[in-house]
C-alpha cells in the first residue's frame, strides 16, 4: 500500500494545471463578460 505522502505525490502534477485551468476559465468568463457590456449586440429575433 502507497503511504499518503506518497498518494499527494502521483497527484502533484495535477493540482497545478487544475489551478491553471480554473483561472484561465476565469479569465475567459470575465473578458467575456466585460466584452458584452462594453459592446453590447443585439439579438436576432
Amino acid at each position: 500500500m502507497l503511504k499518503e505522502k506518497e498518494l499527494q505525490m502521483i497527484s502533484g502534477g495535477a493540482n497545478k494545471w487544475l489551478t491553471l485551468g480554473i483561472i484561465g476559465g476565469l479569465i475567459a468568463f470575465f473578458s467575456g463578460f466585460l466584452d458584452g457590456f462594453v459592446r453590447p449586440i443585439a439579438c436576432n429575433k
